[in-house]
């Protein structure tokens, strides 16, 4: 049995603010240094923790993504880095880049 004190809480949902800012700082780089994190934890209120953890989320699913939509963002290429949120919201809008 497990005392009540030693479980986690429930899943976290992160505010369009806190979502936005971890994806403008995804798109310039996939992956944070150690001061940028606690830099960036403090900017969205969140703990190092979530930050990291957040990160490798995204990378996930940025490595995940199909590979005709990769090329599709990137001109055919395939070198580009993605300008898009990636987001599978249908009323979602990206501020983070321009789609233009």
């Amino acid at each position: 049995l497990r005392c009540k004190s030693n479980r986690r809480s429930g899943r976290q949902t992160y505010s369009r603010y806190q979502t936005l800012e971890l994806e403008k700082e995804f798109h310039l780089s996939r992956y944070l240094t150690g001061r940028r994190r606690v830099e960036i934890a403090r900017e969205v209120g969140l703990s190092e923790r979530q930050i990291k953890i957040w990160f490798q989320n995204r990378r996930m699913k940025w490595k995940k993504r199909p590979k005709d939509e990769s090329a599709s963002e990137t001109g055919g290429t395939g070198n580009s880095v993605q300008t898009g949120c990636g987001s599978t919201e249908p009323e979602h809008e990206c501020e983070v880049g321009s789609t233009a």
